[in-house]
């Protein structure tokens, strides 16, 4: 326990104040608010033999110096079974309630807020969303950030310590698979702030708001979602943190296919983690609904041609083995189709890499601007597997060349 003299200091250092109460009960009070509000964490009385005692000492959260509460006037201060002992240690004539100036009025805490803005002025995208950038898109292409620490009335309160941190949603962007916390997914924070320190593979960045608030920029990874910016103050603020705090990850505007002269192969079951892979920009749609078309009319007694992958529903990597990495190349902006040629359940049935309708698809091609390229991809081991032959077609050229 601590020594008396302690207790009954009536000028405590700064940054402590002094409050006196009309009675042991109003002190009491205090005490029970002081300790949920202080300090977090309920308040503990102990009786022994009638002399009732109160815990008014105990280490307050990470970042607050240490602060007291005392409460006795008139009544003895004693060691009870809640300090492991009944020892009595003397008779205490004042009622004070120590608390930390830091806390703004005794026993309540300043409300601080951090949040994220666009360092060069121009608003949020909506409530939840910062902006938008497309997938591997490097920090000289992507807005500055910058965060910024407010008091109660939304002044800027300088010289905070701050921590942000890097996350994806899960099951966003078309990838409801994998590891969510690898940079590959998350992306990576930088800042050229000299009080900034990067750790985590760049998924977490500390430093300090100085005056004008502290800036970062955000690094976009290869595969599209949602990414979220949390911000905390690391420091005596206690920062909550309010605005957007998202950056919007892929490609704008993609749409999925709908029902035409052509069959969509469903992924659902194949690969449940890209359950949909039929998404193309508006132009590619048009130009494979046309393809198509010309397929069939040239065609008319053979099966429609059978699509399978195209980009998923924000583009961005297709990575097959959900690692977040390629094969799957070109696939990636919504430009790209591939085209069954296996023969399997009336697909078109491409017997050799000298098949005439090699050269029959190309053509058609040409007419549309659209470029089938015939493929037999290799397995994970690099081995060419004939079963899974198809035309990788862009559709818009070489735009479809412009993968992370």
């Amino acid at each position: 326990m601590l020594p008396l003299n302690f207790l009954t200091m009536s000028n405590p250092p700064d940054p402590w104040t002094f409050q006196p109460f009309a009675s042991g009960d109003a002190a009491l009070d205090a005490l029970k608010q002081s300790v949920i509000q202080c300090f977090q964490q309920p308040y503990t009385v102990c009786t022994l033999q009638n002399i009732r005692t109160v815990t008014y000492f105990r280490d307050p959260p990470q970042g607050i110096s240490k602060g007291w509460i005392q409460v006795s006037s008139g009544y003895v201060v004693a060691d009870s079974f809640c300090f492991g002992g009944s020892q009595t240690v003397g008779v205490v004539y004042e009622i004070a309630w120590y608390c930390n100036n830091q806390l703004g009025d005794c026993g309540q805490q300043k409300k601080y807020t951090i949040k994220l803005s666009r360092q060069n002025g121009l608003p949020a995208e909506s409530g939840t969303v910062l902006y938008s950038s497309e997938p591997g898109q490097l920090p000289q292409m992507t807005p500055e950030l910058v965060a910024t620490v407010y008091d109660e009335h939304n002044q800027v309160v300088p010289g905070v310590a701050v921590r942000l941190q890097v996350n994806a949603v899960p099951n966003t962007g078309g990838h409801q698979h994998g590891d969510n916390t690898v940079p590959l997914r998350t992306g990576a924070l930088s800042s050229n702030d000299s009080s900034a320190t990067l750790s985590q593979n760049g998924q977490v960045l500390t430093g300090n708001t100085g005056s004008t608030g502290f800036v970062l920029s955000y690094s976009a990874p290869p595969a599209t979602g949602d990414i979220t910016i949390t911000a905390t103050c690391t420091d005596s603020h206690h920062c909550t943190q309010e605005g957007p705090t998202q950056v919007w990850v892929g490609i704008k505007d993609l749409q999925p296919l709908g029902l035409n002269v052509y069959i969509l192969i469903p992924n659902a079951s194949k690969d449940p983690g890209h359950p949909n892979n039929h998404y193309l920009a508006p132009i590619a749609a048009g130009v494979v609904a046309v393809f198509a078309n010309l397929y069939h009319a040239a065609y008319p007694d053979s099966s429609l041609l059978q699509l399978n992958d195209a980009s998923l529903e924000r583009g961005g990597i297709f990575d097959l083995g959900h690692n977040w990495k390629p094969p799957h190349k070109e696939h990636c902006r919504g430009t790209v189709v591939d085209i069954r040629a296996n023969g399997v359940d009336g697909a078109l049935d491409i017997t050799s890499r000298t098949d005439p309708m090699i050269k029959k698809m190309r053509q058609l091609g040409t007419r549309v601007g659209a470029i089938p390229v015939f493929e037999v991809p290799p397995d994970a081991a690099g081995v060419r597997v004939w079963a899974a032959r198809h035309f990788h077609t862009l559709l818009i050229g070489q735009e479809g060349l412009q993968c992370p």
